[in-house]
């Protein structure tokens, strides 16, 4: 039995409800990544930074779908083009960040050797990424004639009519990476656990670190594997079109939870500011009895 009326509506109200909810706290959280001292100079927190503010975009594609959905009208060509776009940089871009904060949790935990020259490898691979976003999708419709990026209401979502070629290697690089992420945290506890053992010992901040990219991996990944194997299963039933499309729209929430509920950082920021306006929290930073070489060097990377 194909998706109905009621369970579209379900996920558009979904994706309404959660942007005005979501949007202003996680642009507190943005903000306290960008300015607090405790977060400059670690590469994974502008990691963050970037996945954050793109979840912030994905909350704003979401609520422009949930809008066209219940109103059943695209209302004019750009509104529905912008979601568009920008839920195509989201995919494009979030598992790229997703592959360097594991890769970049990886080379703390083994110790690996850094340098300058890697350092700016990572952040001009941020900054591309971050470009690539808008650009491509852009580029490539003024490229590709018959490739078409836009939302549609026979399925109530954002489609990308292109080749079959070209649908077969962007949905396998966005699964790749995230398979690859995944694979660099399960590295990470074989390390800790078999190689260092006892012998190894590492900072609260890095465990919550680590916790936290593996938590961030996990969602997308969901559901891009289910929408990579499962497309037509998903469209044909309407359980399965429902748990899909409501994790789908509710990525950004998980991943703003991850962030409060896992960094102590974030969390006494976000507590300060919205309930203790001004006042300064002097025990925030967490100390740790044992921190490796490598964790050390992380505050600069």
């Amino acid at each position: 039995m194909s998706s109905t009326r009621a369970e579209y509506v379900a996920v558009a109200v979904c994706n309404i409800a959660v942007f005005p909810v979501c949007l202003p706290l996680y642009l507190l959280v943005l903000w306290n990544f960008a300015t607090k001292k405790e977060f400059k100079g670690i590469l994974a927190y502008h990691l963050m930074l970037s996945m954050g503010a793109m979840d912030c975009l994905y909350l704003l594609s979401g609520f422009q779908a949930g809008l066209m959905s219940l109103c059943r009208s695209e209302f004019f060509p750009a509104f529905s083009q912008i979601g568009s776009i920008v839920r195509f940089g989201y995919l494009t871009a979030v598992p790229i960040f997703t592959f360097l904060l594991a890769l970049n949790r990886l080379i703390i935990i083994l110790r690996l050797p850094k340098s300058a020259v890697s350092d700016l490898a990572f952040k001009i691979l941020v900054i591309g990424t971050l470009i690539l976003v808008f650009a491509f999708p852009i580029l490539l419709m003024i490229a590709v004639p018959s490739v078409t990026i836009a939302y549609t209401l026979q399925f109530h979502g954002y489609v990308y009519y292109a080749s079959a070629l070209f649908n077969t290697v962007w949905v396998n690089i966005q699964v790749t990476l995230e398979l690859l992420s995944l694979c660099g945290y399960f590295l990470i506890a074989i390390a800790i656990k078999k190689i260092f053992h006892t012998s190894f010992k590492i900072s609260s901040m890095e465990v919550l670190l680590i916790v936290q990219g593996f938590l961030l991996t996990v969602p997308l990944t969901i559901v891009n594997l289910i929408g990579w194997r499962g497309n037509h299963h998903i469209m044909a039933g309407r359980a399965i079109y429902l748990c899909w499309a409501l994790l789908a729209a509710l990525v950004p929430a998980i991943n703003l939870s991850v962030y409060v509920g896992f960094n102590p950082f974030v969390r006494s920021h976000l507590v300060s500011a919205i309930f203790r306006k001004g006042e300064q929290n002097p025990s925030l930073f967490i100390r740790s009895n044992g921190v490796t070489s490598a964790t050390q060097r992380e505050n600069k990377f």
